[in-house]
């Protein structure tokens, strides 16, 4: 069991809760609206897959944190599968690239504490662009499902790793 040096707590996260809160941009584009759905849907696989939701941590921080189980609180603020024109034309300069942005905390919701964060984290891909981009009609939404399901809950469990570093007793 990893166990707090400081406080003596035990954590272990055991819930992730993935909302959609997406911007007036995004919200008025039921694509967008659709594919941000999509992308709370990975996350969870995703998350559940990994783990990360039965992994123990230690956290090095002098708070009082009970012996609860911590939750993963993600909101998805931005999502957009861009723009098949701007990227062939201007991908370069960031145009057209598909985005998928969170803002993510973890909580001990039992005595309403925040052990990490908030923290955002701003997912951009362009490199969806090449003969697949030019014959395939979704390949920013392939773009942002591949954020959803690879690169932001590996970005996350890094950080989360990093931040409430591993230890035994």
């Amino acid at each position: 069991m990893k166990v707090d040096p400081v406080a003596g707590h035990a954590y272990s996260i055991s819930n992730v809760d993935v909302q959609v809160a997406l911007g007036r941009e995004d919200s008025n584009n039921q694509h967008h609206v659709m594919l941000a759905n999509q992308a709370k849907e990975l996350l969870i696989q995703a998350f559940k897959l990994r783990g990360l939701h039965d992994i123990e941590k230690e956290t090095v921080s002098t708070r009082s944190v009970t012996d609860e189980n911590l939750t993963l609180h993600i909101k998805i603020t931005r999502c957009s599968d861009g723009s098949r024109m701007g990227r062939s034309c201007w991908s370069a300069f960031g145009v057209g690239w598909a985005l998928l942005f969170l803002e993510w905390c973890l909580r001990d919701d039992s005595s309403e504490t925040t052990v990490l964060g908030p923290v955002t984290d701003k997912f951009r891909d362009s490199g969806v662009f090449g003969f697949v981009d030019l014959c395939d009609d979704l390949a920013g939404d392939h773009a942002v499902q591949q954020m959803a399901a690879f690169k932001a809950p590996s970005s996350i469990d890094k950080k989360i790793s990093e931040a409430l570093p591993q230890g035994t007793v």
